[in-house]
């Protein structure tokens, strides 16, 4: 099943001030994303940078909830706009808006460089991109002859 489609597969995003806390440290839930909500959230990102009124908070907002699932020794409530807004400054939540999409991506990777050899088997991701005409990293490169 991929990653995006798995509801219990998530990985932690922890504020740059909280990452020197001890264990349990505050921490959000990312799910991983499709390419289609990646290419949202970046869009969201991107339309709150030109945002110099408080409407910015509404898309930092739509951003946050496509990627953030839940929370971890921040709050016993629920994850949600108002208990986040609750708890977190502005910085953090722009903090949290512009990183949780980066923290997933690299979770992935990382998982992808840890669980696939580098060898093309039959069937593996190298074969099948090569076919397709992408890299790895999903940029295109020259068709077969």
């Amino acid at each position: 099943m991929p990653l995006s489609c798995d509801p219990n597969e998530t990985t932690p995003f922890v504020l740059k001030t909280d990452q020197n806390k001890p264990e349990p440290r505050p921490q959000f839930d990312c799910r991983f994303i499709s390419k289609c909500d990646r290419t949202r959230h970046a869009r969201l990102v991107t339309e709150a940078e030109g945002i110099k009124d408080e409407t910015i908070w509404d898309v930092l907002w739509n951003a946050i909830a496509i990627v953030v699932v839940g929370w971890k020794a921040i709050s016993d409530e629920p994850f949600s706009r108002e208990a986040m807004e609750a708890k977190l400054t502005e910085t953090e939540i722009m903090e949290l808006a512009l990183g949780c999409a980066d923290a997933v991506k690299m979770a992935e990777d990382d998982r992808k460089n840890l669980s696939s050899p580098r060898s093309s088997t039959p069937g593996s991701a190298a074969e099948v991109n090569g076919a397709s005409g992408l890299t790895e990293s999903g940029s295109a490169t020259a068709a077969p002859q």
